[in-house]
């Protein structure tokens, strides 16, 4: 947290043990190269993971009637949007590896 947060956070609240979490998770320093602090960052990925894991769906999840097979998977993991947007972009000559990364930065 930056000072002023600290300083914002001891007038609201008694002792640290009352902050509630909402605030606390926004005033929680960034992670490098990210928007969200540690903390939050961490109950996402576990929450985003067990949503993945419930969804009878999702594609990796094999344990339904006409789930892919291992192999159909290993197919599936070697595509890239990068790759899908060469393949059916009209107009697109290159375009970098990743198309998550903005150009020149990875």
């Amino acid at each position: 947290m930056e000072p002023e947060q600290v300083e914002g956070m001891a007038m609201m609240y008694e002792s640290p043990e009352d902050i509630e979490l909402y605030p606390a998770l926004l005033a929680e320093r960034a992670l490098p190269g990210a928007a969200l602090g540690p903390t939050l960052a961490c109950l996402m990925a576990s929450q985003l993971l067990r949503w993945r894991r419930a969804d009878r769906f999702w594609y990796e999840n094999t344990v339904h009637p006409g789930a892919f097979t291992e192999e159909q998977l290993l197919e599936i993991r070697k595509a890239t949007l990068s790759r899908i947007i060469c393949d059916h972009g009209e107009e697109v000559h290159e375009i970098q590896p990743n198309a998550f990364l903005l150009a020149g930065h990875g």
